[in-house]
């Protein structure tokens, strides 16, 4: 005669499958749990390399064509968290570079120039366009001038090709200019360049001229490199503030480099994790400019990124 379990049996069964399942729902949570938080972390750092990027490319373009009187950065403090904003100047961003050509034959003491004509015609200048006129040293030419009237043209390149371009008639006569030489619509502030903006809100959004660049920033600070030496010998000198009595030559000629500090936490706090800091510094490479951020109570359960972001200026006037 066959025995069936007990009541004893049954409660005790019940118990260790449940026990089993407890354990099991702990492990399952607790996988969920660190993948969320390393998909978080992976997002946090593929939008730091972008800004990154961006910030690079801004930098490396400031200066580009300005007019003697503009300087190709500015900076102001005092805002989020003693965050700085950053003023960038330049006929054209690589992100922004808007409508533009080159010249495609020599001019001397002339209002007409002959330009390349894109394929594209909404990217072709057209008459009534304000534009900037630069040699290919980055040296700014004329500007802003109008373009009176634009017409199509032939031409015949180096190789004997007939192609067809434009003659463009300014509202007024360039003393001289090679072919190469670039022609930029010219538009912004002033009518003649352009400027992106990055500021840090108490949303902590780092923004570029008002678009959303990178969450969760608690700090921006930006450091300039300067040879203050009297024949430009190469010694630089960091400081935090572009001074007032520097003018734009002075800047162009001996800004040498821009460090961007970035602190950045993960956009959800870590209950199983502390920061082992209370405080995250930033100093300059030589170490004469520092930077901290205090941290305390529980937003040491946030996992911490410092982003620096040291690059040059490629295309300002030597």
């Amino acid at each position: 005669m066959k025995k069936g379990l007990t009541l004893i049996e049954i409660v005790i069964s019940l118990g260790l499958l449940g026990f089993v399942i407890g354990i099991l729902f702990f492990f399952l949570n607790w996988k969920v749990r660190e993948a969320v938080r390393e998909r978080s972390i992976a997002f946090m750092q593929a939008d730091i390399a972008i800004t990154r990027q961006l910030l690079e490319w801004d930098i490396w373009m400031a200066g580009y064509g300005l007019e003697s009187s503009v300087s190709p950065i500015a900076i102001s403090n005092g805002g989020y968290n003693s965050s700085d904003t950053l003023k960038l100047r330049s006929i054209a961003f690589i992100t922004q570079t808007g409508r533009w050509s080159f010249t495609i034959d020599d001019v001397t003491n002339s209002d007409k120039l002959v330009i390349n004509k894109w394929d594209n015609t909404s990217e072709n200048l057209h008459a009534g366009d304000t534009v900037v006129v630069m040699r290919s040293n980055k040296t700014l030419v004329a500007g802003p001038v109008t373009i009176l009237s634009a017409k199509d043209t032939s031409y015949t390149t180096q190789g004997g090709v007939t192609k067809t371009g434009l003659l463009i008639q300014l509202s007024q006569n360039i003393d001289k200019l090679n072919l190469g030489s670039l022609v930029f619509e010219a538009n912004g502030s002033g009518g003649t360049y352009r400027e992106v903006v990055y500021s840090l809100g108490s949303d902590e959004i780092l923004r570029r001229s008002g678009e959303e660049v990178l969450q969760n920033v608690v700090a921006f600070w930006v450091d300039v490199g300067m040879d203050t030496t009297s024949e430009l010998q190469g010694n630089i000198t960091w400081f935090d503030n572009i001074n007032a009595s520097w003018t734009p030559d002075y800047i162009r000629t001996r800004l040498k480099g821009v460090q961007i500090g970035i602190i950045v936490h993960s956009s959800s706090k870590d209950k199983n994790y502390t920061f082992p800091d209370s405080k995250i510094k930033i100093e300059t490479p030589d170490g004469k400019v520092e930077h901290a951020y205090q941290i305390s109570g529980e937003d040491t359960h946030y996992h911490w990124n410092t982003v620096i972001i040291l690059a040059k200026p490629r295309n300002l006037l030597r």
